[in-house]
């Protein structure tokens, strides 16, 4: 999941995709970020 997922929409050109695994990703940073 998470940038694979990401990289694969876009690669796709599946703009719904790409917003939903964006998101998802960013929330996965995010949440990096937090235990850090």
């Amino acid at each position: 999941g998470g940038l694979q997922d990401l990289i694969q929409s876009i690669k796709e050109n599946d703009p719904d995709k790409i917003s939903v695994n964006l998101s998802s990703s960013l929330d996965m940073v995010a949440e990096l970020e937090l235990l850090q």
